[in-house]
Formats: C-alpha cells, sequence, structure tokens
C-alpha cells in the first residue's frame, strides 16, 4: 500500500499479462494470480496483444508465462524501481529454476541480467549446435507435448556449426587467483598481521582482457545454473554480479565423423557438468563484459527467442533496479 499527497490510502496498481500461448498457460489463471498476490488495483492483458501499455502507470507486473515472456517485460521495466512476480507457465522455465538457487527467496530483490547493445537477456545468449531447439519448437507442440516438444527437435539440431567468432572479455583471473592465496595461507595458519595484509589486498588486481577467435560449435553466454532443462553450470552464484561464457570450438570434420567427434564436449559439459574454470579445449569463464565480432549474419537463442545479428557487439551483466519474485503455483 502507499499514501498518497492528500493523505489517503491507495491501492499499488498490478499489471498481470498472461501469454496465452505459453506451454502451460492454460493452468495460470487471474484468478490465482489475485489470490497468490493479495490487495491490489489489478488490471489484466492477455498475450499477444495490441493493446499498449505504459509501464510507467504500474507499481508491480504479474508475468505469466515462458522465460521469452518475462524477458519483453523485464527489457522495459530492468532500470525502474518495480516489482516483478514471475508465474512460470512455460514449458522449461529455465529462469525459475535458476531462481530456486537465489538467497532471497523470500521477498523481492534485483537480479544479474545481460544486455547485448540495448537488447536484455534473463539468463541466457546463446548460438550453435542445439540452441534452435529453443525458438523452433512449435507452440502447438509445447502446449500439447510439453517437455517432449523440445526433445523431438533434438537429432534434428545435432549437426556441426562452424561460428566464425571473435570475443574479447573482460575476466578477473588476478582476483580468484588472491582469494586462492588467501584460503592456502590461512590453512598454513600464519599470523593475524600477514592474514589481514593479504585481505587487505584482496582487490589490487584489475579486470584482465582474454580474447577467443575461431570457429565454434557453441557460443554461450549464460547467468544461471542451467538451460533447455540441463544442470551443468557448477559456478552459478546469483550474488555474483557477473557471468559465464562457454565455448565448444567446432570438430576438426563435417558429416558423421565431425558428429562423432562433437559428442564428447558437449556430454562432457551438459552432463558432466563444468566445476572449473578452463581455456584447454571447451572454455568456461567467468566476465563481467565482452565485445562479439561476427563477421556473418548469426542467429542466437535469446530467452528461448530467435535473434540474428552480425558485426560487432557490446555484451555485458548488470544488476537490475527492478524486484523479482518467482511463484510457483502449478
Amino acid at each position: 500500500m502507499k499514501i498518497s499527497a492528500n493523505n489517503k490510502t491507495e491501492e499499488k496498481k498490478c499489471l498481470i499479462l498472461i501469454n496465452d500461448n505459453a506451454g502451460k498457460c492454460r493452468k495460470c489463471s487471474v484468478e490465482n494470480v489475485k489470490k497468490a498476490l493479495g490487495e491490489y488495483d489489478f488490471t489484466s492483458v492477455h498475450l499477444p496483444s495490441n493493446v499498449k501499455i505504459n509501464f510507467e502507470d504500474f507499481d508491480t507486473f504479474a508475468v505469466c508465462g515462458g522465460d521469452g515472456t518475462l524477458q519483453i517485460i523485464m527489457q522495459e521495466i530492468y532500470s525502474l524501481d518495480k516489482t516483478v512476480y514471475y508465474f512460470p507457465c512455460g514449458t522449461l522455465n529455465d529462469k525459475a529454476g535458476a531462481e530456486k538457487y537465489s538467497h532471497a527467496t523470500l521477498s523481492p530483490h534485483p537480479v544479474t541480467i545481460g544486455k547485448v547493445d540495448d537488447n536484455v537477456f534473463t539468463y541466457v545468449f546463446a548460438s550453435g549446435a542445439f540452441t534452435e531447439i529453443g525458438y523452433t519448437a512449435k507452440q502447438k507442440d509445447k502446449q500439447r507435448f510439453g517437455v517432449l516438444a523440445y526433445v523431438l527437435k533434438v537429432l534434428k539440431a545435432y549437426e556441426v556449426n562452424r561460428i566464425k567468432c571473435k570475443i574479447n572479455c573482460q575476466v578477473e583471473d588476478g582476483l580468484m587467483k588472491n582469494e586462492d592465496n588467501i584460503k592456502e595461507e590461512i590453512r598454513r595458519n600464519i599470523d593475524k598481521k600477514s592474514r589481514r595484509k593479504l585481505k587487505k589486498n584482496e582487490g589490487d588486481n584489475t579486470r584482465v582482457t582474454k580474447e577467443f577467435q575461431g570457429e565454434f560449435n557453441l557460443i554461450m553466454f549464460i547467468k544461471s545454473p542451467r538451460c533447455f532443462g540441463f544442470h551443468f553450470n557448477k559456478l552459478y552464484d546469483e550474488k555474483d554480479e557477473g557471468g559465464h561464457l562457454v565455448l565448444i570450438p567446432s570438430p576438426k570434420h563435417d558429416g558423421l565423423l565431425g558428429k562423432v567427434e562433437m559428442f564428447f564436449p558437449f556430454f562432457k559439459v551438459f552432463f558432466i557438468g563444468l566445476r572449473k574454470e578452463s581455456e584447454d579445449g571447451v572454455v568456461f569463464k567467468r566476465i563481467k563484459s565482452a565485445n562479439i565480432s561476427l563477421p556473418h549474419n548469426t542467429t542466437f537463442c535469446v530467452d528461448g527467442e530467435r535473434r540474428d545479428h552480425r558485426g560487432d557487439l557490446n555484451l555485458s551483466f548488470e544488476k537490475t533496479t527492478c524486484k523479482l519474485k518467482i511463484i510457483d503455483i502449478i
């Protein structure tokens, strides 16, 4: 509740947005949302819609849909002092799955998002093998078959990709090395004075630029422990304002032999999981920002939606001003 200028109590305004094309939208109703949120001055809109929304007119948003629906709303309000309640009723709901690891699940809280130039992504920006299944699965199939709608696309998406790309990214290798040194010295029971000196110097290292260039089978920027239902990013930390870069080089061969060669790195990443950073073979690095150079038109999966890019892109991770909370009523 808030107090207006004339000291009269005024209900906060909440806009309910329900994506009728989401995989499980039939299980999420306006009545259920109202019951979950309590007292608001509610307005509801069913998506897709031609209704123009003035986001400044509302204090709170209830988003009922998949990750793509959430991304559309976050694009509009990530820098505003608003509250978003996300009712995941998509098919995979990877963003909702990531928030289960949040340290602030009991109340709305700022989250880290990615930005490519001026375009927001809430958890993944990826191109290459298998990423197309995120945006090629038909809406009617997702509503009818659920996760199986994606599984049916997997064999078709199992192809060798050769994405030419150069990535210059900001990493903090020196800072992480200092943290490891501190732990090692503490284990050696050094005196308190030396320990204080090490901690004081902890932030002295600046970011280092790393360059990765070549042909890649998968390019993924991610702020999530999971993608496409695979829980593979073991270094995910929702408190960290950075994200991770995953690069899988293209195999030496094309055709059947290339498919055999690409099986092993993909199995390592998505089934075994990534537990430490690396630059040998599969690249897995914690980053804060990156410059991406794409000589050819390249299709990306952005939170499950398709987006084409070419040329130079500036990518960064940053904390939102708006606050997010996941509410699962399905």
